[in-house]
């Protein structure tokens, strides 16, 4: 049986996790881009490990940090994409 202290620590990751997911909903909803971040996604970048993630979402640590890692490539691919998009001058057409 855990102890006390495990259980705490236990309900705070929870609560820590379901506060970083909320937050991200939130964040995707009101952008102008639509990001969405996943969740395995979500929860690294506030500080859960790959067993903590995967004991919180029910997955295999391997498949957590194969999707962690595949969608920060995507991300990377994707920042780097508009970052070499050339900028369009604001200006009015003539005509």
């Amino acid at each position: 049986m855990p102890s006390s202290s495990q259980s705490e620590a236990s309900e705070h990751d929870v609560l820590r996790a379901m506060l970083a997911l909320q937050i991200a909903d939130r964040e995707e909803r009101t952008s102008d881009d639509g990001g969405r971040r996943g969740t395995e996604v979500v929860l690294d970048a506030v500080g859960f490990n790959y067993s903590e993630i995967a004991s919180l979402t029910g997955q295999d640590k391997e498949a957590v940090r194969s999707t962690v890692r595949r969608e920060k490539e995507a991300a990377a691919k994707a920042k780097a994409k508009t970052m070499a998009a050339p900028k369009r001058k604001g200006g009015k057409k003539n005509g």
